[in-house]
């Protein structure tokens, strides 16, 4: 009976690191083909600070990747959505702005909304802040976005960054 449990608590430890192994090649295998996976070990590594993967896409321009302005007075940019396809898409389209960095006074463009139809213009977007220091205005795809329409994009995919700088 002592030899049976012994075999058995052997066997529970084999496996285990078996199924150890499996859960590390997979988690391997979804990095090479995700790159927006985060893993909580790389925010351990940069603490305040989450690493930013923008994946861009060919129909949304950001006309300059940097503002820099001084306190209190205000920087600008602009974004253009010009979507592809033939026809307008079955649903609207949605961007949200983030902040980190720095705190900013005001952020004019941060949730944008269209109807899915292709926007004519140019958005012109201000920023301003009275804190010294660097920021970035992070666009990305919201949680709640059908992103059926839209190939090549998935909820949360980072999608441009303007970095705002706001000097003495």
């Amino acid at each position: 009976m002592k030899r049976a449990s012994i075999l058995f608590y052997i066997l529970l430890i084999f496996l285990q690191l078996q199924c150890g192994m499996y859960f590390i090649y997979d988690s391997l295998q979804k990095d090479k083909t995700d790159k927006t996976d985060l893993s909580p070990l790389l925010l351990l590594l940069a603490p305040g600070s989450i690493p930013l993967v923008v994946e861009p896409v060919s129909w949304i321009n950001f006309t300059s990747s940097s503002v820099s302005f001084q306190t209190g007075a205000t920087g600008n940019y602009s974004i253009d959505i010009q979507y592809p396809y033939s026809g307008c898409p079955s649903t609207a389209f949605s961007l949200e702005a983030i902040t980190n960095g720095v705190s900013l006074s005001s952020v004019s463009c941060t949730n944008l909304y269209f109807d899915g139809c292709p926007y004519t213009n140019p958005l012109s977007c201000n920023v301003s802040g009275s804190t010294v220091g660097n920021a970035n205005v992070i666009y990305r795809i919201p949680s709640y976005q059908d992103t059926a329409p839209f190939p090549g994009m998935r909820v949360n995919q980072i999608v441009g960054v303007v970095q705002v700088q706001v000097i003495p």
